[in-house]
């Protein structure tokens, strides 16, 4: 706390004052910035909810440019904002949230400089971070309830091995199954009819086999598949690039967005009681609507627990 304080002193207050803004607009770049760091996994994504243009509220890297894929979003691991650097910007928010429960704005002298770091980090928690990091929350939200249930099943499944959902691989089965049993009750039935309907122990035992050879066949399409790949088609290694490509986007919210900015949320609130009071108006709903949802995506244990703590 101590060298926060000494920071906020003799570097960043300073720094404001010099600067061609004003402290106000200085204060909120920083509370933009730190909000960044502590709920966002990538350093291309930031709130812009003022954007008609932009369904999902996140400002990403224009499609114009050169490292950018197809929807715009650069491939860049530079641009990624590892779990030290969200791990740190919690323990700056722990920090300087504490410091900014210790300011009284009724018994604060203007005049004293060694009020000013309190004065800073009150107004920079209270004032200017809660806007950012509700501004995240809504943009995660609204990503995770957009995941469906054929999102989760893609999500859950093996990485490198194309998936099929469990409709499509139902209607196949389905199909196929007649082809091969068809034939057999023909013969069954015709059989049958020949000895007037009566009991044929060779039909029967002929049924049995072709039904023991196409369970075998079965089982050794899927030992063939648990062991190795076939080869893909141009159009199924299209499709399984695609497959991947959702599978990380799904992670990145499930897995990073989200949970980060419940966190941020949570170190903010309990650095100081009153800093935590004084920011419930401005998180209470949209934190309740993360606990009673009931999208696909909140069924996972993890983002549950995330949402309740």
């Amino acid at each position: 706390v101590s060298h926060t304080l000494d920071v906020l002193k003799d570097i960043l207050l300073p720094f404001a004052g010099k600067s061609e803004k004003s402290l106000d607009e200085v204060t909120d770049e920083i509370a933009q910035f730190l909000a960044r760091f502590a709920a966002s996994t990538r350093l291309d994504s930031t709130p812009q909810s003022n954007d008609p243009n932009n369904a999902d509220g996140v400002c990403d890297t224009p499609k114009s440019s050169p490292t950018s894929d197809a929807r715009g979003i650069k491939s860049s691991k530079n641009e990624i904002i590892s779990p030290a650097l969200h791990e740190s910007s919690l323990s700056f928010i722990t920090t300087i949230g504490g410091i900014a429960g210790s300011f009284d704005a009724e018994l604060a002298d203007d005049g004293d400089d060694e009020n000013k770091p309190y004065s800073f980090s009150n107004t920079l928690c209270i004032k200017n971070l809660p806007p950012h990091l509700i501004s995240h929350l809504s943009v995660s939200m609204n990503r995770v309830e957009s995941i469906t249930d054929e999102d989760m099943e893609l999500y859950q499944s093996p990485n490198g091995i194309l998936f099929k959902t469990e409709s499509a691989g139902t209607s196949n089965s389905e199909s196929k199954a007649p082809a091969t049993t068809k034939p057999m009750e023909k013969k069954k039935a015709a059989a049958r009819k020949g000895k007037g309907g009566g009991f044929d122990a060779f039909a029967d035992e002929e049924w049995e086999r072709e039904v023991k050879k196409d369970l075998e066949k079965k089982k050794k399409a899927l030992e063939q598949t648990a062991s190795g790949p076939r080869s893909l088609s141009p159009q199924e290694k299209e499709e399984l690039n695609q497959q991947t490509q959702r599978r990380e986007e799904l992670s990145r919210v499930i897995c990073g967005d989200f949970p980060r900015t419940l966190a941020a949320i949570r170190s903010l609130c309990e650095s100081d009681i009153e800093i935590g009071n004084a920011c419930l108006p401005v998180f209470g709903t949209a934190v309740v609507g993360t606990v009673v949802s009931s999208c696909s995506a909140m069924m996972l244990p993890d983002l549950q627990n995330d949402a309740f703590d």
